[in-house]
């Protein structure tokens, strides 16, 4: 992408048959600061990928909904007691061929189900920031539930942290304090849901608000409006994941 640099990659995978590989609704971690930057993730799947198997699933414009900063320490998140309804009502299967990039604001919400195959599911993370921007990490600490501390990190230092475990003071190498601020979380409720996405009563509900194109298999979503799209376009999915191409994906265009 033009004017953007990578600063994180991972696998990611899920193994044959599993039965605790489901992924929850949810926002990747926030590594810029969204009143200034705009943070792009990829995910790129290295076999073709459907439900049967894990593939993603997303909440058509819900990149637009709210800036929830996402820690790497594992923050409540304001829709966290509509999770349920979010993956159940909300969230469009997203299938595609080995090799397509799936490219999304880092804010959309999301989520995977179990890999129901023999094979593994293995994909390939990125996160893509603005040139000139330092990537960021965001630690909540459970015993200052209110606060937030936010770190610059260097790309080197990103190659070894470890996922889920909270920073603290002595800092390592490639870790400086920013800045502490607020962290208040309001609950969101059904009805302050529909609020914010009152198009998506349903599924299957104004496709047409989202307009899709694909080039060399790179697929990108312009979701200017908040609706869902189906995908109109030749592909090399077989028959069987052909049922379910009518999907949505996210990224917002400045």
């Amino acid at each position: 992408m033009p004017h953007y640099y990578p600063c994180l990659s991972s696998y990611v995978v899920k193994r044959g048959n599993s039965s605790q590989g489901g992924v929850p609704i949810h926002q990747d971690y926030s590594m810029v600061d969204f009143e200034q930057h705009t943070a792009v993730h990829i995910w790129c799947p290295l076999i073709d990928v459907d439900e049967t198997n894990g593939c993603l699933k997303a909440v058509a414009g819900s990149h637009k909904f709210f800036n929830h900063i996402v820690a790497v320490s594992g923050n409540p998140a304001p829709y966290g007691p509509l999770r349920k309804l979010l993956e159940e009502e909300y969230a469009v299967p997203v299938p595609m061929p080995a090799g397509s990039a799936f490219i999304f604001d880092e804010r959309l919400l999301h989520c995977s189900n179990e890999n129901h195959t023999d094979a593994l599911r293995i994909a390939v993370g990125g996160v893509m920031i603005p040139e000139g921007c330092t990537p960021l990490l965001y630690m909540w600490d459970k015993d200052k539930p209110e606060q937030l501390t936010v770190l610059e990190v260097s790309v080197e230092y990103l190659t070894q942290f470890k996922i889920g475990v909270l920073i603290k003071e002595p800092y390592p190498q490639g870790v400086k304090f920013l800045k502490t601020i607020s962290n208040k979380v309001v609950p969101l409720t059904t009805d302050d849901f529909t609020s914010l996405h009152p198009s998506a009563a349903k599924v299957a509900d104004s496709r047409d608000q989202c307009s899709i194109c694909i080039d060399t298999n790179i697929q990108i979503a312009n979701s200017q409006t908040r609706g869902k799209s189906d995908l109109h376009g030749s592909s090399s999915l077989s028959n069987k994941r052909n049922r379910w191409f009518n999907y949505l994906i996210a990224w917002l265009q400045r």
